[in-house]
């Protein structure tokens, strides 16, 4: 498939047009960019060839005619509609700076003629005899219609031009104070007469001398010239800004006016009229009203509809002066009297429907259509039904498990696979759409079978609690659920969101707001749903939320193609895979699963961040302060918002119910005050792996990232104190299922026994000793109205009586403290835990004068502890739970880290409250303990007669243990006898002399060398005998064709696949010892040089180094003795990357005409007979046009 694009003539299209090599002209589909092409006709015809029937071909061709753009002639900076001027200040109208030709990006003023016309405003038409127009520089004069310099006398000159006229000084005290003014200017096409372009400026004249300010439109394409004012869609938000071209030092206030427009049609004059709602609707349709910037939501146009003409008028106040700027727009009227059909109203994704619009006319020609679709029906037209294609998505997901030649015809992969942005954005949204809704009745059906829904899918954000069935665990359930969700596990399209991501970033400037946010929400969603939800599972086996994918594994555990081609393949360290000392089959294979799914989740991880922060960027220019976009979808929550630094403080963001973030009053920043900045707040309903995949149980939380960026989208350090943090509140999943308490007997202990506290011990050792985690306990009494006390010490037993208080803490649990769910709870924060490996706390039950005397005084409880001598009694039994949670942050190498962060009080088994006082990524971790260890039973149960096996097992080792090291004493002993060394300390340091025997096989050793040689040297072929080289292109056919192919073992003469030879040359019989290298000396030490673009081994073998760095040694060549400073190229990697390096050095010229030897080395050594040999390939470059090669080998024999 083959576009050509041909330049046509009156005659023919023969003349075949070259375009940049960034278009695309391979697939079915064509993109140019714009200012690609220059004006005139042009074929574009696309040819079909068949792959399997080559002289099958079919074209067809279609015709396209560039014309000019139509020019924006503007008079002053941005297009401005009106400025202030002071009556004593030249007035400079510039035309040939200002104007804009869309189809170049600078404007040629040298292709245009100008004249400029003058009237004053509303009081007089443009001066004009029989019809035609009088320039300013005609003497004629109109009675009807006075001159803007009737106020000049005699021959004073009004105006001075520029050269060629393209632009033109209105001297001072030309234009009376007091008065408005408007200048036009016709410009016409030097070339062409009948390409013309017109712009209008009006100017008010004031008695003081005045700042000169302008306005111009953020987004200029949304902004179109139409004569006095800028055309803009009544369902476009306006966004403005305004530039004070003087020095402005002594501004003091800025603010934005508002005027509705009515055109009196017999004076054709619009009066003006200061929009009343203005101030009502600050910071609801206007924002930045006292800023450079203004924007104007669309709800300004939609609510006024009767209103065709807007002015929006920006103030400037100094010390001593007033000066002001507007820009004037009138709306664009909707298309009439036309229709739209749509054929059939019934179908499937895989329906061709077919749209026809007919009859539309406007004020403008009509230059494309849009098409839009979705849920709602607020245009109240004939609804459109359609149903997922099953067939053609099991074929889809079918071509992506195992594709093959059938992928190329799949119309979604051509789709896909194409660069149109819009099509891939719409095909990636609507397959996210229906791949959900087949997952969530997968879910669905797997919990109804007794399956846990937070064991299979993760909650979106927007959910609801799934409860689960009374119904037993269905085991066959879960096989059909993880062979369905088999199916679409592949679907990940990542970098096609992120491409979606930079085609939005670069044509931010160039569209509406409205499709910055549409396209954000798709792509947000998009990005998110392949790290977290439902079907893109890359993130939730490696969370435990789900069970590894037989997909996966397969995958993982297949021997790819270049496995024995590629010596520093990570499959070779089986360290990578195996889970401590365990390297069963199993668990390598489980281990290569792991390790690929936590590279691939890292690489998503890191473009979710990319396209995010692309999006950021792009809504970036179009939000003003105190203004705020958000997306919320059930894969993500995105607030993008702009404000001040005042409007920081105290600011509370939620996100959802059930999450909160609340920045404190009292902060440090990096920047001035006074700046605006950008908040970014993202929410995720799964926290990300990290890098280190470290035991952090964060896989039933959420993350909550929080970003503070200015306005070249840096991110701001924001820094708090401990005692006033940054509080965030984070949410686990709904469907997380919280274990039963555990039952404590106490009733049926024994009372003899002297415990005066039921001791239980909790283990909190953390496997990473970055993190740490807070303590919480639950203590669920049988008799309500019992009272206790709880003491605790770390990595001990506590112990409080009247003589000993060995504790490091307590706590009174009293019925008054009963929570709504009628349990006592004690929080320890993870600053207290750290460090600690362990938690033994106690329990007694309070009698009825302690519980009296503690708790009902309320001066009393939490302040003094009641102290007791006597051994517990329990007259209930309670129940027991203890869970830990964390607080960790992600730093800037994607790990998980807790040092800074505080679990706050109001964490529950529901949420984590978290105290920071940084900003950056955050989530929760969260587990159930297991059922604390009742020491006090262990204690009564430790006696001989209750454990006899026990003991005596532990007795026969130790004795076991001591026999054998009286044994091995012994026999060290006998050793030193038979050395027959009578002093053999290392303090007298004595010398010993070591004989080595090596049998000399010369013989042998010669011919295992000539062995080598001749497969090496290929000196039985004619085309490649490295003996035979004369010239640099021969050299290069025998490394690309014979010695490249020769440094790698292949597969056998049967064309089965070698398997572990990946340090084997070719003939399998010698092993490669260390990295093949290739060496060249050139005349200068400083001829080579490549681009960036190029691989790092490409960019590598380009760098000259030097001796010391290489630590070489000179080389003596037949002809000539060569330095050690050289340019280096190591034969790294697969065998089809070593093919694919020498191919482009081959093409970047490596060895040229200023090369003066290359070097090759190789160490070998054949295990089979005992020989390590080096190897030396000198080919040199002398200075006629003669190659003379050579080589060495030579062998050790041991």
């Amino acid at each position: 498939m083959k576009w050509i694009i041909s330049n046509c003539n009156t005659s023919s299209c023969l003349s075949e047009v070259r375009i940049d090599r960034g278009v695309i002209t391979t697939l079915s589909e064509l993109f140019i960019p714009a200012q690609s092409l220059a004006y005139g006709t042009y074929e574009l015809k696309l040819t079909v060839t068949m792959t399997a029937v080559p002289n099958l071909i079919s074209s067809a061709s279609t015709y396209v005619k560039m014309v000019p753009s139509n020019i924006q002639a503007n008079l002053v900076q941005f297009g401005t509609s009106m400025i202030t001027q002071g009556h004593q200040q030249n007035l400079t109208l510039n035309p040939d700076k200002f104007s804009v030709d869309p189809d170049t990006s600078t404007f040629n003023a040298s292709n245009w003629q100008y004249t400029y016309y003058c009237r004053i405003y509303g009081l007089y038409n443009f001066p004009s005899i029989n019809g035609t127009q009088l320039p300013i520089d005609d003497p004629r004069i109109d009675l009807l219609n006075s001159s803007c310099f009737s106020n000049r006398s005699g021959n004073e000159t009004a105006w001075e031009y520029g050269s060629t006229k393209s632009s033109v000084t209105i001297l001072a005290e030309s234009l009376v104070s007091n008065k408005t003014y408007q200048f036009m200017v016709i410009m016409i096409n030097r070339e062409n007469s009948s390409i013309q372009a017109t712009g209008y400026l009006l100017v008010q004249v004031q008695d003081q001398t005045v700042h000169t300010v302008t306005v111009g439109c953020v987004i200029s394409t949304m902004c179109m010239s139409n004569m006095e004012y800028q055309s803009v869609n009544p369902t476009t938000q306006v966004a403005l800004f305004s530039i004070c071209n003087d020095n402005c030092s002594s501004l003091s206030n800025i603010t934005w006016n508002i005027y509705e427009g009515l055109l009196n049609s017999s004076s054709n004059i619009v009066k003006w009229t200061r929009f009343n709602s203005t101030i009502a609707k600050k910071n609801i349709w206007f924002f930045g009203m006292n800023t450079s910037n203004l924007t104007s939501t669309t709800d300004l146009f939609i609510h006024n509809p009767q209103i065709k003409y807007w002015s929006f008028e920006v103030i400037y106040s100094f010390v001593s002066e007033i000066s002001s700027s507007a820009i004037n727009f009138v709306i664009s009227q909707p298309l009439q009297n036309g229709s739209c059909s749509i054929n059939p109203l019934n179908g499937t994704t895989s329906t061709l429907f077919t749209i026809s619009c007919l009859n539309w006319f406007g004020q403008t020609d009509i230059q494309d259509y849009s098409f839009y679709a979705g849920d709602d029906n607020k245009y109240n037209i004939s609804t459109i039904v359609v149903l997922p294609d099953s067939n053609k998505i099991a074929t889809l997901i079918d071509v992506v498990q195992e594709p093959g030649d059938e992928a190329n015809s799949d119309s979604l992969v051509q789709l896909l696979a194409s660069s149109n942005q819009n099509i891939v954005g719409q095909i990636l949204t609507s397959l996210s759409l229906t791949f959900n809704k087949m997952s969530s009745k997968n879910v669905e059906l797997a919990v109804t079978n007794g399956i846990p829904a937070a064991t299979i899918s993760v909650s979106p954000l927007d959910g609801e609690s799934q409860q689960m069935s009374s119904a037993p665990l269905n085991i066959s359930a879960l096989v059909k659920y993880n062979q369905k969700l088999n199916s679409y596990a592949n679907m990940i399209a990542s970098t096609k969101c992120y491409q979606l991501a930079l085609a939005l970033q670069a044509m931010a400037l160039k569209i509406s707001y409205e499709d910055v946010q549409a396209a954000s929400t798709s792509i947000a969603q998009c990005v998110t749903n392949v790290l977290t939800v439902r079907i893109f599972t890359v993130n939730i086996p490696l969370q435990e939320r789900g069970n590894v994918l037989d997909l996966d594994l397969n995958r993982a555990n297949a021997f790819p193609a270049d496995y024995d081609t590629d010596i520093e393949y990570i499959w070779s360290n089986l360290k990578m895979f195996a889970n401590g000392d365990d390297f069963s089959w199993e668990t390598i294979q489980t281990g290569r699963n792991t390790y690929y799914q936590m590279q691939t989740a890292n690489t998503i991880a890191y473009q979710v961040i990319e396209t995010l922060s692309l999006i950021t960027s792009a809504v970036n220019i179009h939000l003003n302060i105190d203004q705020h976009m958000t997306v919320n979808t059930s894969s993500v929550f995105l607030s993008l918002e702009t404000l001040s630094i005042s409007s920081l403080r105290n600011k509370i963001i939620q996100p959802f119910p059930n999450s909160q973030i609340q920045i404190p009053s009292i902060f440090n920043l990096t920047v001035n005050n006074n700046v605006t900045v950008f908040l970014r707040t993202i929410m995720q309903p799964l926290a990300s792996t990290g890098a280190s995949h470290s035991h952090e149980n964060i896989n039933m939380s959420t993350s909550i990232s929080l970003s503070i960026i200015d306005q070249n989208g840096n991110d701001i350090e924001i820094n708090t104190n401990i005692n006033d943090p940054i509080q965030f509140i984070i949410p686990r999943d709904i469907n997380l299922i919280v274990s039963p308490m555990f039952l404590q007997n106490v009733t049926s202990i024994d009372d003899n026994h002297n415990q005066i506290f039921n001791l239980h011990y909790i283990n909190i050792t953390q496997l990473n000793k970055n993190l740490s985690v807070s303590l919480h306990f639950e203590m669920d009494s049988l008799n309500k109205s019992l009272a206790y006390l709880l003491i605790y010490r770390f990595d001990d037993s506590p112990q409080l009586n009247s003589s000993i208080n060995q504790i490091d803490g307590w706590s009174l649990f009293c019925p008054l403290n009963l929570t709504k769910n009628d349990t006592y709870t004690y929080f320890i924060d993870n600053q207290r835990t750290s460090n600690h490996q362990s938690v033994i706390f106690g329990i007694r039950e309070l009698n009825t004068t302690e519980s009296y005397d503690f708790c009902s005084n309320n001066s009393l409880m939490n302040i003094s502890i009641p102290i007791s001598n006597k051994p517990y009694k329990f007259s209930s039994n309670y129940k027991l739970r203890t869970y830990t949670s964390g607080c960790y942050y992600l730093d800037s190498n994607n790990n998980w880290q807790s040092d800074g962060l505080l679990v706050g009080p109001l964490t529950n088994h529901y949420q984590t409250y978290c105290l920071s006082t940084h900003l950056t990524t955050f989530t929760s971790g969260f587990i159930i303990l297991p059922e604390p260890i009742n020491w006090n039973y262990i204690f009564a149960n430790t006696s001989f007669s209750q454990n006899k096996i026990i003991y005596l097992t532990r007795i026969c080792i130790c004795i076991i243990y001591l026999l054998l090291i009286i044994y091995d004493r012994y026999k060290n002993k006998k050793d030193i006898e038979k050395l027959e060394i009578s002093d053999n300390y290392k303090v007298n340091q004595y010398f010993y002399e070591m004989i080595v025997l090596i049998n000399n096989y010369s013989n042998c050793n010669y011919n295992h060398s000539l062995q080598v040689s001749y497969f090496f040297l290929n000196i039985y072929c004619l085309s490649n005998n490295y003996t035979k080289i004369l010239t640099i292109d021969k050299y290069w056919k025998w490394l690309e064709d014979s010695f490249i192919s020769n440094i790698r073992a292949q597969q056998w003469y049967n064309d089965n696949p070698h398997r572990n030879l990946s340090v084997f040359i070719n003939e399998r019989s010698n092993r490669l010892i260390g990295w093949t290298i290739m060496r060249q000396l050139r005349i200068k030490s400083d001829s080579c040089q490549v681009t960036e673009s190029y691989s790092s081994s490409i960019r590598q073998a380009f760098i000259y180094q030097s001796s010391n760095k290489l630590n070489t040694f000179i080389y003596v060549g037949d002809y000539v003795t060569y330095g050690d400073d050289r340019y280096i190229y190591e034969f790294h990697g697969s065998l089809s990357n070593l093919k694919s390096n020498l191919l482009e050095l081959h093409q970047l010229e490596w060895i040229d005409k200023q090369t003066r030897a290359v070097i090759i080395q190789i160490n070998l050594n054949n295990r089979n007979v005992e020989i390590f040999m080096s190897v030396t390939y000198l080919v040199e470059f002398l200075s006629s046009i003669n190659v003379f090669p050579s080589a060495r080998f030579e062998s050790i024999y041991l």
